[in-house]
């Protein structure tokens, strides 16, 4: 398999080994995938894919739910449509983010398509749940955290995070 679609891709990957078991459907207005299991080089999705108002181009809309069991973030970013996401959340994950374990339990983009090409400007069309173990992050020249475990959602554009455990060096704590 060989994607090269730099709207959704940075760069463009070629995969050996993948699987695919799907299905589909189309109503003469609606193009509905069924994606029950893709496999890329054991980086594993499943979820469905649909496209709305197929004839209408300024009413055509996009569906997407996925989810992804545990797998390395590092060794898997490479699947994911990074040229969506704003430039300094990108370099913050490659050059922050040195290890870990990510599972997403749900990821959600919903809305018209000219509204998720301007995603910035309509963050409601994406919602993600998602947890992480393990996470070694550099958050500075001398803050780093370690084993860091937890569990973030993106929702209407608000990123939250509710850390279970983890060792945070280089930071002291003084009373005010």
């Amino acid at each position: 398999l060989f994607i090269d679609y730099p709207k959704a891709f940075r760069a463009p990957f070629v995969t050996s080994v993948g699987n695919l078991q799907w299905g589909m459907a189309y109503d003469g207005g609606k193009l509905d995938f069924l994606v029950e299991d893709l496999d890329l080089d054991g980086m594993r999705l499943r979820g469905r894919f649909a496209v709305d108002h197929i004839h209408s181009p300024d009413e055509r809309s996009l569906e997407a739910e996925f989810s992804a069991p545990v797998f390395p973030l590092r060794e898997k970013l490479r699947y994911f449509p990074t040229a969506l996401l704003p430039e300094r959340a990108l370099r913050y994950i490659e050059e922050k983010i040195h290890s870990g374990m990510l599972e997403i339990k749900e990821a959600r983009i919903s809305g018209k398509i000219r509204d998720i090409r301007k995603i910035r400007d309509h963050p409601g069309v994406l919602m993600v749940e998602a947890a992480g173990t393990g996470f070694s992050v550099s958050f500075s020249k001398n803050v780093y955290a370690e084993g860091l475990n937890f569990a973030a959602s993106l929702n209407e554009g608000t990123l939250g995070f509710h850390v279970d455990a983890g060792i945070l060096e280089g930071v002291s704590i003084r009373s005010v």
